[in-house]
């Protein structure tokens, strides 16, 4: 049998090959992820702006500049993929958690879980990768992770 990109392509994303045994778990763990993504999002609605506000301790802005200034267009896409390159004034940033909370809610009441899971994904990937210091953490790059690869196996 030849490899085709359909047949990887199905297989990655056809929920119809789980079996049941797995469906319990996978609806366990995506429920907890919500909740976990929930947290985040709910923390820094309450800091963004002071962490990375346009009066924050290290403004999102600047930090933006400067790569910018370091980088190509595409290269500073890739260095620090985020949304805030629209705009990160502190209407985008609470745009950004209120968003992210809705999703992580949304995907806690089962409603739509593969793309609930991708906009928290994107949104908090907007935080981390504007964060600078306050980003550092091992925790922040694990929920990325488990976010990203979740993606995959939600129904």
């Amino acid at each position: 049998m030849a490899w085709r990109p359909a047949s990887a392509i199905g297989w990655l994303f056809d929920a119809p090959n789980t079996g049941p045994d797995f469906l319990i778990p996978r609806w366990l763990f995506l429920r907890a992820l919500g909740c976990i993504y929930f947290s985040a999002f709910f923390s820094l609605v309450f800091q963004i702006r002071g962490l990375i506000g346009a009066d924050g301790i290290l403004p999102a802005a600047s930090y933006l500049q400067a790569v910018s200034r370091s980088f190509g267009s595409w290269e500073r896409l890739w260095y620090a993929p985020t949304l805030l390159w629209w705009s990160s004034s502190s209407v985008m940033l609470s745009v950004l958690c209120w968003t992210g909370m809705l999703a992580s809610l949304l995907l806690v009441l089962n409603l739509w879980p593969r793309a609930m899971l991708a906009i928290a994904f994107v949104c908090f990937l907007s935080f981390v990768s504007a964060a600078q210091d306050f980003s550092g953490y091992q925790s922040d790059g694990m929920l990325l992770e488990a976010g990203f690869i979740s993606v995959f196996f939600a129904p």
